[in-house]
């Protein structure tokens, strides 16, 4: 398993608090999510939007190129037609990424959350 990157505990209090501003139980994503679906004239760039998920995923990596699948189920769908992690459905709590996936994941992660000293 590659060697995650070097990540302050203040770098990942910053992640993990914009996280929990979204509630602890996915309630205030939903919110979230439900407000933009009744603005019509907001487009979203769902590119953008999985780089994001396939980043953050790179936080809760365990074992062997495997992440816990807390996010949402439309944008792991569509990281699955990408390439980019095996199927998620099923009755495992985490997904496992490809190896097109791991190596975008980690390089992902670097480039939205790792401060360059």
């Amino acid at each position: 398993m590659p060697k995650k990157p070097h990540v302050t505990s203040c770098q990942l209090g910053e992640v993990f608090s914009i996280m929990r501003s979204l509630g602890s139980d996915n309630r205030g994503f939903f919110k979230w999510k439900m407000s933009l679906r009744r603005d019509k004239e907001q487009i979203l760039d769902k590119d953008k939007i999985d780089d994001t998920v396939l980043a953050l995923l790179w936080l809760t990596m365990c074992g062997d190129a495997r992440a816990w699948k807390g996010q949402d189920w439309d944008t792991l769908a569509r990281l699955h037609e990408k390439g980019m992690i095996y199927d998620p459905v099923g009755k495992a709590k985490s997904v496992a990424l490809t190896p097109e996936g791991l190596d975008r994941c980690k390089r992902l992660f670097r480039e939205m959350f790792v401060r360059e000293k």
